[in-house]
């Protein structure tokens, strides 16, 4: 999806383009998800989940899994 947002007529002050907070959460949960179809980032992946804790403030005992039933991300 793509956005158009037209800033004619803006002071270049008052223009800022920075990455969204939500959209990177979001690349590096699929990434952890999907460490294999990111292969670039397996340094990363490696590297952070590492540094999870497996039983986060004993919510659960073990991550869930993906149901079988799920489609997997082959793109």
């Amino acid at each position: 999806m793509s956005v158009r947002i037209d800033i004619a007529g803006l002071r270049p002050e008052r223009v800022a383009v920075v990455p969204s907070p939500l959209a990177e959460l979001g690349m590096a949960l699929h990434a952890l998800a999907e460490p294999g179809h990111h292969p670039g980032l397996q340094a990363w992946v490696t590297g952070a989940t590492a540094r999870l804790d497996p039983h986060p403030a004993g919510i659960w005992p073990a991550a869930p899994t993906r149901p079988a039933s799920w489609p997997r991300c082959t793109a």
